[in-house]
């Protein structure tokens, strides 16, 4: 039978009935409302606006009484999920840990350093390698450090040594096995203003190039820097630019900026000045980003104030270039609470052809952040709610594979002190829509 057949059983002796037949026109145009484009790997998109089936969140940071923060989920090509985080192990020390699961995040190994120290070490940021190894990046006192998998908990390589002020590092591996690190470094041990500096490392993290400025002295803030590998093995770099602006309420101008590091052999080469993504948008803050081959996938927020947020898409494609910034909630803004972080925090990730943006918010004005979700499968049409509204939830990292959307949050479960690290899947993203077979 053809998938959009509707099959009718009707007595031979008798006709129709104007009812019957205004019945069956209706079951017809039900059932071809039922189906929906299949993606080149044979699976559908989820209806507009389904909530996908979220498993019961998992608390994984079960060691930390002091606090967990800012989460970081990766999956490894032999599809093991990790998620790195900020352990709080006194009230002003953190140590960066890590646990793991090897059943599609069923379960979880018990919380463990990636470095033990007595120093406060913070930002830790992952990357897995193509043989499956983690590595992981942090902020210290002495600058910024790295550590593959099995130097873990005692051993680590220097990426940069310095007295100024370093922070949000961010880590990414390309498909070549290339170790790129972006982060922001304040001009000076006491500076206000970072610029935002690059290296790499091809020997899996032993040694590392000398720090490179992407962007330096320009008297500005850059902060929040993000990147990802393409296909041809090309560095792309986001990041958020603070310019001075009188003409804005609070006197600056938010910018996601953009570079690209071409690869030329063993090298790359570095425009000398970044594009502007987010166009004329005045608050442009937080960008994340995924690489799907050679297209590119980035999200951030439009913040026209703290009670007024916007999840904002953009996509790059070779031959089209850069789409223009989307609204991806479709004008339906969200609340950020006035204790950290101020704004939308995005995570985007792309699998089996189609695009997701979680982040958090909330519908009422200062009240408790949830986790929302948008998607390119339903051309932005619906919001999927992953959490409650009695507790906190921020910081969404999202990653996915096949059916399943993972995605790790950061709970607060006491604001400013304690907070916690937890873990969802939504199974089921691909719905399967049958042919409606109509009998009378």
């Amino acid at each position: 039978m053809r998938a959009r057949e509707t099959v009718l059983t009707a007595r031979q002796s008798a006709p129709f009935s104007r009812r019957q037949l205004a019945l069956s026109l209706l079951l017809s145009l039900l059932a071809a409302a039922a189906f929906v484009v299949l993606s080149r790997d044979g699976k559908a998109a989820p209806a507009p606006g389904v909530n996908l089936a979220w498993d019961t969140p998992k608390h994984l940071s079960t060691n930390s009484p002091n606090g967990a923060f800012r989460p970081v989920l990766r999956m490894a090509a032999n599809g093991a999920l990790m998620v790195a985080y900020n352990h709080k192990t006194s009230t002003n020390t953190q140590n960066p840990y890590y646990t793991r699961s090897t059943d599609d995040g069923q379960s979880w190994t018990m919380p463990a350093p990636i470095r033990t120290s007595s120093a406060d070490l913070r930002q830790v940021t992952l990357a897995f390698d193509n043989n499956s190894t983690a590595h992981a990046v942090w902020r210290s006192s002495a600058g910024l450090a790295h550590a593959s998998e099995p130097q873990w908990p005692s051993s680590e390589h220097t990426i940069v040594a310095t007295s100024d002020v370093i922070i949000d590092p961010y880590l990414v591996i390309g498909g070549d096995n290339v170790l790129h690190v972006v982060w922001a470094q304040a001009q000076g041990a006491q500076g206000e203003v970072h610029d935002i500096y690059y290296a790499n490392s091809t020997n899996g993290g032993l040694t590392w190039s000398a720090p490179l400025a992407l962007v330096f002295n320009n008297q500005r803030h850059s902060s929040a820097p993000v990147a990802v590998v393409d296909a041809a093995n090309n560095v792309h770099v986001f990041w958020e630019e603070r310019i001075l602006d009188l003409s804005q309420p609070d006197l600056f101008r938010y910018e996601v900026h953009y570079k690209k590091g071409t690869r030329n052999g063993p090298n790359y080469t570095w425009p000398g000045s970044a594009t502007v993504l987010s166009g004329t948008i005045a608050t442009a803050r937080r960008p994340a980003a995924v690489a799907s081959g050679n297209e590119l996938h980035v999200s951030f927020a439009r913040q026209v104030s703290n009670e007024e947020q916007y999840p904002y898409y953009k996509r790059f494609a070779p031959g089209t270039g850069w789409s223009a910034a989307l609204d991806a909630s479709n004008g339906h803004p969200v609340s950020v609470n006035t204790n950290a972080p101020f704004f939308l925090i995005s995570s985007v990730a792309n699998c089996a052809n189609g695009v997701f943006l979680y982040y958090h918010g909330s519908d009422v004005t200062n009240a408790k952040e949830q986790i929302y979700g948008v998607s390119q499968y339903d051309n932005w049409g619906g919001i999927d709610v992953v959490t409650t509204d009695d507790i906190r939830n921020v910081n969404p990292s999202l990653v996915c594979r096949a059916g399943s959307l993972y995605l790790s949050i950061e709970r607060v479960e006491l604001a400013n002190t304690n907070h916690q690290i937890y873990f969802t899947a939504g199974r089921g993203v691909y719905q399967v829509h049958l042919p409606l077979i109509v009998r009378p």
